[in-house]
């Protein structure tokens, strides 16, 4: 529980309460771990012998190590005048600690719980947050979107306005009026935590928080306010040419290319009579890797960053991949032979 808390800690200039984790002995045995960075709170509650409540707050980095090393199975901890003594029946170590009040509150959301699957909620997150910005220009293109598209189902969305990716994932009776955005470093936090739990989970929003909880322990994110751009706007209707790929020949020959890439990633596509011929120069050299496809429509060529066609590859289960192409200088689309759940849109590089 307390390595689980403590990933949220972090160095703080001006709060240096943040680098803790908080705890509390509550009568009747409860013992609650709290931390966070104000980006995203973690708090577990275990069961323990508690023969004097309080409340503590301790450096997180310095009692995760502490505690990592002393392999009794059962510790002793005693607050005293400013410092936390840990006890083994060999050992003995004491930490200096900060006042427990300084340490600022998780939010407490009240309102309609969600029961969802960690699990799909989890693979969703982590299928699209690759697509998210890292530019913080545009806060809301530095999040998963997430919104209910059909009924029983939730779906993913992330987009850096270069490339996007959707994924839609089963959420049996989720109704969900309202979208939310979640920074997608915390979504993947949250992520992590719903795939360790595998349980399914509670989830609670506000207009600016949202909470993921389970009986021993609860997260909680900050979401943005603000509106996700009208993807459905740009993405493709109709296609001139289809190719059909087996993603593992793709995988293959983008290895191949990522030797001689340039120093914007430039890798040239070209479709021609069933034949896909993916081509990168650099200042070392260039190369060119022809791949076998079936293809549909006219013949095509286009240039993509190699990293945005690379990325996706990893979250298309099927063995075969299609990409629509749009025409010269317009987007193309990826996604899986039978499993149409995920969408993967990729803009074009000017030549």
């Amino acid at each position: 529980m307390l390595e689980t808390v403590s990933r949220v800690s972090t160095k703080h200039p001006t709060l240096p309460i943040l680098q803790c984790v908080h705890l509390t002995a509550l009568e009747g045995g409860t013992i609650t771990f709290k931390a966070t960075n104000l980006e995203i709170g973690v708090e577990g509650t275990l069961s323990g012998k508690v023969e004097i409540p309080g409340a503590i707050a301790v450096p997180a980095h310095i009692l995760l190590q502490t505690i990592a090393l002393i392999t009794h199975p059962e510790v002793s901890l005693k607050e005293d005048v400013g410092t936390l003594t840990i006890t083994t029946k060999t050992s003995k170590t004491s930490i200096a600690t900060q006042p427990a009040d300084d340490f600022p509150n998780l939010p407490v959301l009240e309102g309609d719980a969600h029961t969802i699957s960690g699990k799909n909620f989890a693979y969703g997150i982590k299928t699209v947050a690759f697509a998210a910005s890292q530019n913080s220009i545009k806060p809301e293109l530095g999040c998963v979107y997430i919104y209910q598209k059909k009924e029983n189902t939730l779906t993913f969305v992330a987009t850096d306005s270069f490339r996007l990716a959707e994924k839609t994932v089963p959420m049996a009776n989720m109704v969900l009026s309202n979208h939310i955005l979640i920074p997608a470093k915390n979504a993947l936090e949250l992520a992590r935590l719903a795939e360790m739990m595998q349980a399914d989970s509670q989830l609670t929003l506000s207009e600016n928080q949202c909470v993921l909880s389970w009986d021993t322990l609860q997260v909680t994110s900050r979401s943005v306010v603000g509106s996700f751009p009208d993807y459905n706007q740009i993405m493709p209707k109709e296609f001139s040419t289809h190719a059909t790929i087996l993603v593992q020949d793709v995988m293959n020959a983008l290895r191949r290319t990522n030797v001689f890439l340039n120093k914007f990633a430039q890798l040239t596509l070209s479709l021609a009579g069933g034949a896909l011929t993916l081509s990168s120069k650099g200042d070392t050299g260039m190369t060119e890797e022809v791949v076998t496809v079936a293809q549909e429509g006219a013949d095509i060529a286009i240039s993509v960053n190699q990293k945005y066609l690379q990325d996706i590859l990893t979250y298309i289960t099927d063995d075969s991949l299609t990409v629509h192409f749009t025409g010269i200088g317009r987007p193309m689309v990826v996604e899986g032979v039978y499993d149409k759940s995920l969408r993967y849109l990729v803009m074009p590089m000017n030549r």
